[in-house]
């Protein structure tokens, strides 16, 4: 299994980055990786909703993980279903930093459903490298619907 985490400090309210980044059916628009999103009910006791994702990764894969809030401080998941991922929980906590800022710490597990065995190392690199393009695009995101 593969584990990363970082902190990132995003421009906005803690109510506002909360808000952005909860907004799951922009993905797409905003992340280059995510093709399609699905916002469903719930299919878990306590989670707000589920959310299928199609994303193009090394290849097109789908997911659904299970949505957990804790609001305005923590959004959780864990793995639904999918065709490639046989492990894929995390957290995003958010912490405020004055009236416009907030830290943000992102804690990821993956693991992957695949036929030849590949390093945890090489698993986490390539998660790593999606890293910076994936905070400015929910900076982009919490920019235009996140709201106080």
């Amino acid at each position: 299994m593969a584990k990363i985490e970082t902190q990132h400090t995003f421009k906005g309210s803690l109510q506002k980055v909360f808000s952005g980044i909860s907004q799951y059916d922009k993905y797409s628009q905003y992340l280059q990786e995510v093709k399609k999103v699905e916002v469903l009910d719930p299919e878990v006791k306590n989670s707000v909703c589920s959310v299928s994702y199609h994303v193009r990764l090394v290849k097109e894969c789908f997911y659904k993980l299970h949505m957990f809030h804790e609001e305005p401080n923590k959004i959780t998941w864990e793995l639904g279903e999918s065709d490639l991922f046989k492990k894929n929980v995390g957290t995003w906590e958010f912490t405020a930093q004055g009236k416009t800022k907030t830290q943000a710490r992102y804690t990821l597990e993956v693991g992957f459903k695949l036929f030849i065995p590949v390093p945890d190392a090489m698993i986490t690199s390539l998660t790593k490298a999606t890293l910076p393009g994936m905070l400015e695009g929910l900076q982009n995101l919490i920019n235009d619907y996140g709201r106080d």
